[in-house]
């Protein structure tokens, strides 16, 4: 198997030619992902879907690898990575648990998990939504359809889970 790079971002300027400290960061961050990805992205058929989705292959901006891909983020992207094939049947604990450990804003990474719990983890996935919708007067059948509509918006967006 081929490994993963970034080709489109090897290509541009700021990689051939560096000329700020950031875009030397972001070749650090763009090597390190790269070496994420074939060491653990590989390994089942969920990691590698996970792998693909959760990243911007396209990508060229140096301030994406910069930025948005900080040691932590590639640490809760090993983590995933790690587990999701393992945890196929019991999807809701890992999704929790990245939940937790996410920045306050949603990454690509907890888009892409939460299709795969709405796939193979539904029942608690719904559950747990309706829960947290409750608390804002939300019934438990609007809320399942509200999620519901937001997964096929994901879906959309970023393609259906194997």
């Amino acid at each position: 198997m081929a490994a993963f790079q970034f080709a489109k971002a090897r290509k541009a300027e700021w990689f051939t030619d560096p000329k700020m400290v950031g875009h030397r960061w972001a070749i650090e961050n763009l090597d390190a992902l790269e070496a994420v990805i074939n060491k653990v992205g590989q390994t089942g058929t969920l990691a590698k879907w996970v792998a693909s989705k959760a990243v911007d292959e396209d990508s060229d901006d140096w301030h994406y690898f910069a930025s948005v891909w900080s040691k932590k983020s590639m640490a809760r992207l090993q983590y995933v990575l790690k587990r999701v094939d393992a945890a196929k049947s019991n999807m809701m604990p890992l999704y929790l648990w990245l939940e937790r450990n996410s920045p306050m804003l949603k990454e690509r990474l907890t888009h892409v998990m939460e299709i795969l719990v709405y796939k193979y983890d539904r029942t608690n996935r719904e559950l747990d939504y309706a829960r947290n919708l409750g608390l804002y007067g939300m019934g438990a059948e609007e809320a399942v359809d509200r999620l519901a509509r937001y997964v096929e918006k994901m879906e959309s967006k970023y393609g259906k889970a194997p």
